[in-house]
């Protein structure tokens, strides 16, 4: 009877605990969605139940979950915060090494493009946002931007002051910086439009 009594108060613990992992997981998989959705997609022309069918989740789930879909922009954006913070301390190891401060400059440098590589999705996400020109970009600027460019500041300060950067502010630096890169990784058919010409000029004779 004991043995039994244990199982009893066992069997259902498990089931719900697998069900609350899968609740997460699904959470997780429509916020990883919901970038792409966004970065590729006005606000108005993401579709829920488009949205959901692609995280494999039932779109009951976005309203479980989030509720309506201003709240589950707004959520995505703290997920890509989440990802920002990972990112933000990659850097301040960066910047609170003993390296010289040319090294240091190249390593952000470097740390900036493999992060908006990698990240792309979220590249292009704020840039719509920004192109739309709404309120919504508010948000974006003060949760994820804020965040990244505070990481990334005191060594654009430091290169500035050292006169490795003939500029007169850190945001300034990083502006053009990420400006830059953003443009190469949501043009690639400029990019390879580029390298055409230049072939093409190579291949040319002299005259």
């Amino acid at each position: 009877m004991t043995n039994d009594s244990a199982s009893g108060r066992r069997g259902p613990g498990r089931p719900k605990a697998q069900t609350m992992e899968q609740d997460r997981n699904c959470q997780k998989r429509l916020l990883d969605v919901a970038i792409k959705a966004f970065a590729v997609r006005s606000y108005e022309g993401v579709s829920l139940r488009a949205l959901a069918v692609a995280a494999n989740c039932d779109v009951s789930m976005v309203a479980h979950h989030f509720g309506s879909k201003h709240d589950l922009w707004l959520a995505t954006v703290e997920h890509m915060r989440e990802r920002a913070l990972k990112y933000c301390e990659e850097v301040r190891e960066i910047q609170q090494s003993q390296l010289p401060i040319v090294t240091k400059c190249m390593q952000a440098m470097e740390h900036l493009y493999e992060t908006m590589a990698r990240e792309d999705d979220m590249v292009r996400f704020m840039m719509r946002e920004r192109a739309e020109g709404s309120d919504r970009f508010e948000p974006i600027h003060a949760r994820v931007i804020a965040l990244l460019f505070a990481a990334y500041r005191p060594i654009w300060q430091e290169a500035i002051e050292a006169g490795v950067f003939k500029l007169s502010s850190p945001a300034l630096v990083y502006t053009l910086l990420s400006g830059a890169i953003a443009f190469v990784l949501t043009s690639p058919p400029f990019e390879a439009d580029v390298e055409g010409e230049t072939e093409k000029v190579r291949a040319e004779p002299a005259g």
